[in-house]
């Protein structure tokens, strides 16, 4: 089984979404919500943007991540090959937004971040391998879960760049991230292996095409060391932080 033209629109569509949230709604809005962003200089202005444009894709596979996880139907643990509508598409909602974020960072030299380029790269070749076909729906939704902590990550890059790093707002949010950061992309790393574990020596996996293999056997655990490096260093400004204070 490979992609519908249903799964090929989404991926269409998510991608011009994306970039017509940068291109022609987030200057408008920011502008309205803060008279600073006008003052910025134009490679700021691009960041911010950015982030707001990442800002907004967390927000849906990472709802519908919880949603699933709230409320799994036929996404069990159990289940290697199971066609969840909701878990597909929302994997291909995250292929659109990272083909439009990596030509994004491609084309403005301020958006060029080594550790998020190879994110980009790993989450594209993931996400392919993951929703090309009907497989492990229940583990997928842990890697859409991880956009959880999506919004908190980018709102504190916003109110950083708008001038409101001393903020109440900017205090909760950081606090907010700490907390769901741990719960949706550390806490559930030996949790995913564990599940995970009753197939690796059964002949469940044969069926896969080779790049799914890759991803799970290879990107996955890639993800999860990032997902530390990540945590490590949001830890360290938290304590920093908290030692100030």
């Amino acid at each position: 089984m490979a992609y519908t033209g249903a799964h090929l629109l989404t991926i269409l569509a998510s991608f011009s979404f994306h970039l017509a949230v940068y291109r022609w709604l987030v200057a408008p809005v920011l502008g309205r919500l803060s008279p600073v962003f006008k003052t910025l200089p134009p490679s700021k202005q691009v960041v911010l943007k950015d982030c707001v444009m990442s800002l907004v894709h967390a927000l849906i596979p990472g709802s519908i991540g919880l949603y699933v996880f709230l409320y799994p139907g036929g996404v069990l643990p159990d289940r290697v090959w199971f066609d969840s509508h909701l878990v597909r598409h929302a994997t291909c909602v995250g292929l659109g937004y990272t083909l439009a974020d990596t030509l994004l960072k491609a084309v403005c030299p301020p958006l060029y971040d080594r550790t998020m380029t190879l994110h980009h790269v790993i989450a594209l070749c993931g996400g392919y391998a993951v929703s090309v076909d009907p497989v492990l729906p229940y583990f997928i939704n842990f890697w859409l879960m991880m956009e959880l902590s999506g919004p908190f990550l980018h709102l504190r890059s916003i109110l950083l760049g708008l001038g409101q790093g001393q903020s109440r707002l900017y205090r909760v949010n950081g606090v907010s991230l700490w907390v769901v950061f741990l719960a949706c992309r550390v806490v559930t790393i030996p949790v995913w292996w564990a599940r995970f574990s009753q197939h690796v020596t059964s002949d469940e996996l044969s069926g896969f095409r080779l790049v799914t293999l890759i991803s799970v056997f290879v990107l996955h655990p890639a993800i999860n060391v990032l997902n530390l490096y990540w945590f490590g260093k949001i830890s360290w400004l938290v304590f920093r932080y908290l030692k100030r204070s």
